[in-house]
C-alpha cells in the first residue's frame, strides 16, 4: 500500500475570510498531483454554540469548511483517487500563524462530504495537524529495537493539592496503567515514590535520551493555562505549576528531544491544547494532546491501541487513526489531537538492508570478506555522535556563540560554518581552539552528571571523550566503538578527528599503528610494516585536533587537501592504497551531505582503483533516517548509488553503525548465528 500526501493550508488573507490551499502529491499517479485554492469564511461562531452536540458540530464543521466548491472538489478528487486504488491518503492540516484562532475548532470531527464519515477515523485516511518549527535540530530516528519511553506522573504534595482543590493522583496506579499501555516498548518511570519536580523531569530527559515522553498530571485553565508540578527552586516552592512557555524554554534547551510527547492532563484540556502546539514549535517532532476532558476508560483504550500500532512500523498518524477507530463509539473519541512537524509522521524505523532480492546472498558475501580480512571499515564523522553529539548541532551552536550570519544555522555543512568562523577570527589556531571549546561544551550538555563537572572543563580533550564513553550506561551489547574494535581487520580508515578508535582497539588487546598524512608539506610517510588484525593501521585521513598540520576542518582545508591528495596520491602508503582498492569498503557513520564522504571518494579514485572497486561488493550504512517525506528509502538509495556508482555493487544498510556491526559480528566465527531472514528496512 502506498501513501499519498494531501496538505491543507489555512491562512488569514482578509478581515472576513481565510485562504485555503490544497496540495496533493501521489507518486503512484503523478498526473493526479495538483494544487488548488479556495476561500473559508472567518465567521465560525455558530460552531461554538453547538460545541456540546457532537454530531451536530461535525455536520456544521463539514458544511462550514467545504462551503467553497473549489475546496470540496479538490479534497474529494485527491482522497477518492487514492482510496479507489486501495492506497492511503495522509491528510495534514496546517493552520498558519495568522489563523491560530482556528486551532480551537474540533477538526477531528470533520467529515468526508460525500459519505458523511468522520475523516479522522475513516479507513484509508490518516489525519494530523501539521506545524512548522523554527527549531533547526534535525529529527534523527532510531531503530525499532532501541525505542524507549519515559513515564512521568506529576502528583502534588497533600498541602498543594488541597490549596488548589485538586484530587490526589495515585502515581503507582497511573504508572501501572501506562506500563500496560506501552506494551513491548521499554519504559522507565518517575514520580512514583515522591512528587515529580521540574528538575527531576528534565534531568531524566537529559540523561535518558528517550524517544517518547508520557506525561500525566493535573492542568488548570483558571485565568491562564498551567500544568501542576512541584518545584525545587526556593523562589517557587509555593508555585507548584509551570506555564506552557516554561516547558517550551526547557525543551528548547535539550540537545536531544523526545520524538513523541503524550500529554495526559487529568482535569483540563486547555492546558494540553495550549501546550501541544507550542512544544512542536519548540522542536518536539510530534505531540498528542487532549482537546477535552477525556474519560479514563477512553484514554486508556486509546493509548493501549496507540502503542500497539506504533510498534508495527513507527508511523504515529497511522497509530493514532487506529486508536481513534477503536474508540469511535465513545462520546469523547474525537478528543485526542496529533500535532506534528513530521512529513511522514514516522518516529522509528526498522534497521536492515533495503529490499534487494539478493540481500541475503550479499550479507553472506560481506561476512565472508570480513572473515578473510578483506573488509575495510571507513569511519565517518558522526560514528561517535552518541559521545560528542551531532556535528550539525555543533555547527548551529558555533553560529550562535560567535554571532555568525543567521542563515548559517540552517546549513548542513559543518566545514562551511568552520570557514565562516575562521573568517571572523582571522586566525586558524584561534578558530580551531574555539571549535574544540564549543565541542567540549556540547559534550558537557549531552552528558551533564556523568562526570565530575571539573572534568568537562579541565580534562585533556581526547581524555574527556574517552572518559565520557566509559561512563555511558552499559546496555545489552557493546557500543559502536567496542563493536568496531572487535572486528579483526588490518586497516581502518578514520575520518573523525579523535582517537577513540585507537583507544578502543588498544582496550581490546590490539596494537594499532596511527598513520597521518602530512598533506600540508612534502614529507612522505615512511615504509610501514604489513598490517595485521592484531596490529592494524588506523589511517587518520583528516588528522586530529592535536595536530594542526594535518587537521582538515574548513572548506579551504578540504579543497586544498583534495588537490594535494589527487596530485600526490603516491604519498599515501601502499599498504593503505592496496587494501582500499582490493577490499570491500564499509562506510560507517556518514551523512549523505558530508564533505568527508565526497572528498574521500575522490581521493580514493583513479583509473586503476576504479576498475578494482568494481570487482568487489561494498556496503554503506546510512547513519539514521531523518524525516524527509515519503519513499525516502528509494530516493536516498538512488542518490547514494549515484554518488558512489564507481564502486560497483553497493548496498545500503539503514540503521546505526552498531546495528550493522552487531549483525556482522554475529556471523563471524565465535559469534551467534545470523538470523535466517536478514532484517529488511521499512
Amino acid at each position: 500500500m502506498e501513501t499519498a500526501d494531501l496538505e491543507i493550508s489555512i491562512r488569514k488573507t482578509q478581515i472576513d475570510a481565510y485562504s485555503v490551499e490544497l496540495r496533493f502529491n501521489y507518486e503512484k499517479e503523478s498526473q493526479a498531483n495538483s494544487s488548488h485554492e479556495g476561500i473559508l469564511s472567518a465567521d465560525f461562531q455558530h460552531l461554538l454554540a453547538v460545541e456540546h452536540d457532537i454530531p451536530a458540530y461535525g455536520r456544521m464543521l463539514t458544511e462550514y469548511f467545504f462551503k467553497d466548491a473549489k475546496v470540496r472538489d479538490a479534497f474529494l478528487s485527491s482522497a477518492n483517487s487514492t482510496l479507489s486504488n486501495g492506497d492511503r491518503c495522509r491528510i495534514r492540516l496546517f493552520i498558519g500563524s495568522s489563523a491560530l484562532e482556528l486551532q480551537k475548532l474540533h477538526w477531528e470531527l470533520l467529515e468526508k462530504p460525500d459519505t458523511n464519515t468522520r475523516i479522522s477515523t475513516s479507513a484509508g485516511m490518516v489525519f494530523s495537524r501539521y506545524m512548522f518549527s523554527n527549531d533547526f535540530r534535525s529529527v534523527h530516528l532510531r531503530p525499532e529495537v532501541e525505542v524507549r519511553a519515559l513515564i512521568a506522573v506529576s502528583t502534588l504534595t497533600p498541602e498543594h493539592a488541597s490549596q488548589f482543590n485538586l484530587a490526589q493522583l495515585d502515581a503507582q496506579q497511573e504508572i501501572a496503567r501506562a506500563r500496560l499501555a506501552c506494551g513491548p516498548v521499554a519504559c522507565d518511570a518517575i514520580g512514583a515514590d515522591q512528587p515529580l519536580t521540574l528538575t527531576t523531569l528534565w534531568t531524566a530527559l537529559q540523561k535518558g535520551d528517550y524517544d517518547i515522553l508520557y506525561l500525566l498530571g493535573h492542568g488548570s485553565d483558571q485565568g491562564r493555562p498551567v500544568f501542576f508540578i512541584e518545584r525545587e527552586e526556593p523562589d517557587n516552592l509555593d508555585k507548584p505549576y509551570a506555564e506552557p512557555q516554561e516547558f517550551v524554554n526547557r525543551f528548547s534547551g535539550l540537545l536531544r528531544v523526545p520524538r513523541l510527547v503524550i500529554l495526559g492532563s487529568c482535569q483540563s484540556s486547555f492546558t494540553t491544547m495550549s501546550l501541544g502546539p507550542r512544544l512542536v514549535e519548540a522542536g518536539i517532532p510530534a505531540v498528542i494532546a487532549m482537546q477535552g476532558s477525556i474519560s479514563i476508560e477512553t484514554f486508556q483504550r486509546f493509548i493501549t491501541v496507540l502503542f500497539s500500532e506504533l510498534t508495527k512500523d513507527g508511523a504515529i498518524d497511522e497509530a493514532v487513526a487506529s486508536a481513534r477507530d477503536v474508540i469511535r463509539d465513545h462520546q469523547d473519541s474525537w478528543m485526542p489531537v496529533l500535532f506534528s512537524r513530521l512529513k511522514d509522521n514516522r518516529i522509528w524505523f526498522k534497521a536492515g538492508f533495503t529490499s534487494d532480492p539478493n540481500r541475503i546472498a550479499f550479507w553472506a558475501t560481506i561476512i565472508d570478506r570480513a572473515k578473510r580480512q578483506k573488509l575495510v571499515p571507513i569511519i565517518g564523522p558522526n560514528f561517535g555522535d552518541y559521545i560528542h553529539g551531532d556535528l550539525q548541532d555543533l555547527a548551529k551552536s558555533i553560529v550562535d556563540t560567535y554571532h555568525l550570519p543567521r542563515p548559517l544555522r540552517s546549513t548542513d555543512s559543518f566545514p562551511h560554518v568552520c570557514q565562516s568562523l575562521l573568517a571572523v577570527t582571522g586566525d586558524r589556531d584561534t578558530a580551531i581552539h574555539n571549535i574544540r571549546d564549543e565541542l567540549r561544551g556540547q559534550i558537557q550538555r549531552y552528558h551533564a552528571g556523568r562526570l565530575p563537572e571539573e572534568r568537562f572543563v579541565n580534562a585533556e580533550f581526547q581524555d574527556l571523550l574517552w572518559e565520557v564513553r566509559q561512563a555511558l550506561p552499559k546496555r545489552d551489547r557493546e557500543d559502536a566503538y567496542g563493536l568496531l574494535a572487535g572486528l579483526d581487520v588490518p586497516v581502518f580508515i578514520n575520518t573523525t578527528r579523535d582517537d577513540l578508535l585507537v583507544r578502543a582497539l588498544a582496550k581490546n588487546g590490539k596494537e594499532p599503528k596511527i598513520v597521518e598524512w602530512p598533506w600540508r608539506g612534502n614529507k612522505k610517510i615512511g615504509k610501514l610494516a604489513p598490517p595485521t588484525a592484531e596490529k592494524p593501521i588506523v589511517y587518520q585521513v583528516f588528522g586530529t585536533f592535536e595536530n594542526d598540520q594535518s587537521l582538515v576542518l574548513t572548506e579551504d582545508d578540504f579543497f586544498e587537501f583534495l588537490i594535494r591528495a589527487t596530485k600526490n596520491r603516491d604519498q599515501i602508503p601502499e599498504e593503505i592504497r592496496s587494501r582500499t582498492s582490493f577490499g570491500s569498503l564499509a562506510f560507517l557513520g556518514f551523512q549523505l551531505t558530508d564533505w568527508s564522504l565526497r572528498v574521500l571518494l575522490n581521493m580514493l579514485m583513479n583509473q586503476e582503483s576504479r576498475e578494482a572497486f568494481r570487482q568487489h561488493v561494498h556496503v554503506a550504512v546510512q547513519l539514521n533516517r531523518i524525516d524527509d517525506g515519503q519513499n525516502q528509502t528509494t530516493h536516498l538509495a538512488t542518490y547514494l548509488a549515484r554518488l558512489i556508482r564507481e564502486f560497483g555493487d553497493v548496498q545500503i544498510f539503514w540503521g546505526r553503525p552498531d546495528d550493522f556491526l552487531t549483525e556482522l559480528l554475529a556471523g563471524l566465527p565465535g559469534g551467534r548465528q545470523p538470523p535466517a531472514e536478514l532484517p529488511q528496512a521499512a
